[in-house]
């Protein structure tokens, strides 16, 4: 899957939402955004990086994906187990409310 964003500085703290849906559906992503969405994605070993707007880069990345079956079953899986254990929204909630908690017992 691809998460095409522009090279602007704007996008260098976002984490666009459809990284975590394209993670959970198995599917290993290239992006082309750099900051903390790609940290993210190389961090976790989920995909792969092409510079913004440089369509010679992508099709690279494209084509070494297209070329690599077995690096995308696995990376897929990594995706998907990322985000189970990264970013379930329940067991984020209750970290927050456990935050809330100790943040409120302390006052």
């Amino acid at each position: 899957m691809l998460v095409p964003l522009r090279n602007l500085p704007l996008f260098g703290s976002a984490l666009p939402s459809k990284l975590f849906e394209i993670l959970a559906m198995k599917k290993p992503i290239i992006i082309t955004v750099k900051g903390e969405a790609k940290k993210l994605v190389e961090n976790a070993g989920v995909g792969k990086f092409a510079e913004p707007e440089n369509p010679d880069d992508l099709a690279a990345e494209i084509l070494d994906v297209y070329n690599n079956p077995q690096w995308l079953k696995e990376a897929g899986e990594k995706g998907r187990t990322f985000v189970e254990e990264n970013f379930d929204r329940d067991k984020l909630a209750i970290d927050y409310i456990k935050l809330l908690e100790k943040t409120a017992s302390k006052s």
